[in-house]
């Protein structure tokens, strides 16, 4: 059954976060967050409840910027990279009390590697042929939680 909810949390991540990318940007901002932490609890990774109010905040965070202020109109491949990084390492209250900290820099990197080869992702769903660049990035988001165990 908790296979199934982290499934479930991984898929409505990636629709968040796609969401976010057409023009309900909150919903992006507080959706995949939420997910991520039902996800956490569906890997059985629990901790207290202030834990998750301070990593949910930290992936709040994460997901409200794109680093694209930093010299250009658009954003960099570095910029992405960044974006990455920093959303795997909204992850840091979790690590800090449970010891996995080879997962969570494993994720770390996954996520600032996959970011900015996110934008490459052509998938055509709702309006245009970048409803894959915005999803994958939820999906990834979530799908990296399991790292955390190692």
């Amino acid at each position: 059954m908790k296979k199934i909810l982290f499934i479930c949390m991984f898929l409505l991540g990636g629709i968040c976060d796609r969401l976010g990318g057409i023009k309900y940007t909150k919903i992006r901002d507080f959706g995949v967050p939420l997910c991520s932490i039902v996800a956490l609890y569906a890997l059985g990774i629990t901790v207290s409840w202030w834990i998750y109010i301070v990593y949910f905040v930290l992936a709040f965070a994460s997901h409200t910027t794109y680093f694209d202020h930093w010299g250009s109109d658009g954003v960099d491949f570095w910029e992405w990279v960044l974006t990455g990084f920093f959303r795997g390492f909204s992850a840091l209250p979790i690590a800090v009390v449970t010891g996995c900290w080879i997962g969570f820099i494993l994720r770390c990197f996954v996520l600032a590697a996959f970011m900015p080869f996110s934008n490459k992702l052509q998938l055509k769903i709702f309006k245009d042929k970048t409803d894959g660049v915005e999803g994958s990035r939820g999906v990834m988001f979530i799908l990296t939680l399991p790292l955390l165990l190692i």
